[in-house]
């Protein structure tokens, strides 16, 4: 459906149930009242009968109605059970914002407070994900590199360092671990698979000497040999990090290739696609 822009375009384009009921009577019943912000005899605020995220508007031309305090808050504690999807999520977030944001002291009792905060919490998590699915990998690497990073121009200080080195002490190093070159007892073993029993189990490779796969351990057959095929990885042959080259791109042709910093083509930019 179209964005609505009257209110009966509104009235359709919401649920069908008693919410959108209970909200259109209480506009029916703010509009008779012909309250404006200066005759209203009582403390009001101004509410879009369509909200402003719905409607698209930004110049706010909307048609208003004035509403009690708690008129508000009641309209917008209906509104998100009104509406569907990406609706939903905004009437969420602003009833999040009208409840506890801006210093207001609406009264609510806990477990609408509760409520709140929980479909809050969901709406700007979906929120969150629509967001970052929605770029591409360029563009979330670039809103991380360079001066972009909140570690940009940061240099750890000796304290920081000292504090870090000290944190560390005492924690074993591998030759040291009670386990290191030991492993665990066949018993420890059985014991360690019987709890694991109902988990979901991880694959891992095999190869024939010619292919790899990617099984689970009770599907590999006899004659395989646990692990890859040095040969068959995309970096065989190849130097990198260890001969402290990096990784760069052009965002033109999409090559990646290693560099070391400093003798990279024009056009290349430090990081992945």
């Amino acid at each position: 459906m179209a964005v609505p822009s009257s209110r009966q375009e509104f009235k359709d384009y919401c649920a069908r149930n008693k919410y959108s009921a209970w909200y259109f009577a209480l506009i029916e019943k703010a509009l008779d009242r012909k309250w404006t912000k200066t005759s209203a005899p009582c403390y009001v605020e101004g509410h879009h009968i369509i909200p402003r995220s719905i409607s698209g508007d930004t110049i706010n031309t909307g048609e208003v109605v004035y509403l009690t305090a708690r008129e508000h808050f009641v309209a917008h504690l209906i509104l998100p059970k009104m509406l569907e999807g990406k609706d939903k999520q905004k009437m969420q977030l602003a009833l999040h914002r009208i409840t506890t944001g801006n210093n207001k002291n609406y009264c609510k009792s806990s477990h609408i407070y509760e409520s709140i905060k929980k479909q809050h919490a969901i709406a700007a998590s979906q929120r969150s994900t629509d967001f970052w699915a929605s770029l591409t990998k360029q563009q979330k690497s670039a809103m991380r590199a360079g001066e972009n990073n909140s570690r940009w121009g940061v240099v750890m200080t000796e304290d920081t360092k000292q504090k870090i080195s000290a944190a560390n002490k005492g924690k074993l190093s591998k030759d040291k671990h009670p386990l290191w070159g030991k492993g665990h007892s066949e018993e420890t073993k059985r014991k360690m698979s019987a709890n694991r029993k109902g988990c979901v189990q991880l694959l891992k490779w095999f190869n024939d000497g010619e292919n790899q796969y990617f099984v689970l351990p009770e599907k590999a057959l006899a004659h395989w040999n646990k692990g890859t095929l040095s040969h068959l990885n995309p970096m065989y042959g190849k130097t990198g990090a260890a001969a402290g080259k990096k990784w760069f791109h052009d965002p033109i042709t999409k090559q990646e290739k290693y560099f070391i910093p400093g003798n990279q083509p024009d056009g290349f930019i430090q990081g992945r696609l």
